[in-house]
């Protein structure tokens, strides 16, 4: 992924079809929040069939959603979507059964860590990293909450040792992480198509962003 286009990905939650539909088709890359969509296998085939890269993502209560969680992505898989997220803290059975389907069907993988208090301290994070390692996934997906600048410092030093990952902090203070993750060695990193669309804290849009970027 070498063009602005392709390094922002649209995180698309809370919208009808139409708009799903709309969005989709002005952006390269789509992250649907199927935890925040309600879309039929048939909007769904309509949507992959576009010329745009969805990743699949189902967040949620991992005690009570499981297999609902687990329906969705395996569908959503099946009928077309080319990333899976699935996080590291999922159940084994609903983690081992995405991530052996994604694989069978020569899918991305994508295993993500989020906390939305805090930033663990460095080894803590780097052993997250190590154990998702384990499992081969094509990205590794590393998002804490950044509640000083050594918050900050901390989730980019992750780019030091590591490859393959997509690491930054939310919230105001975690924002510039964003932006610094493309350059550290991100492949993407995560917008909203507009402004008060945002599916995170300190997300930026897809338009602010891409300017930003283009400046630098």
């Amino acid at each position: 992924m070498n063009t602005i286009g392709n390094k922002l990905c649209v995180s698309i939650a809370n919208k009808n079809f139409q708009e799903c539909y709309e969005i989709s088709s002005n952006y390269n890359f789509i992250e649907l929040r199927l935890d925040l969509l309600d879309l039929s296998n048939n909007q769904l085939q309509k949507l992959f069939a576009l010329k745009t890269a969805f990743i699949a993502t189902y967040r949620g209560n991992l005690n009570q959603q499981n297999k609902n969680k687990e329906k969705i992505l395996l569908n959503a898989l099946n009928l077309g979507a080319q990333f899976v997220d699935i996080e590291i803290d999922a159940d084994q059975y609903t983690f081992n059964t995405i991530t052996k389907f994604a694989k069978t069907l020569n899918k991305k993988l994508i295993i993500s860590y989020h906390n939305y208090t805090k930033t663990p301290t460095k080894t803590e994070l780097q052993n997250i990293i190590n154990s998702a390692k384990k499992h081969k996934p094509n990205y590794i997906k590393i998002v804490t909450t950044a509640n000083n600048k050594a918050d900050v410092s901390r989730i980019l030093s992750l780019y030091e040792k590591n490859t393959k990952i997509i690491a930054f902090a939310m919230g105001e203070i975690g924002k510039i992480s964003r932006i610094a993750s493309l350059f550290l060695g991100s492949d993407f990193t995560y917008t909203s198509a507009e402004k008060g669309s945002e599916t995170a804290p300190g997300q930026y849009n897809y338009l602010t962003l891409s300017e930003v970027l283009k400046k630098i």
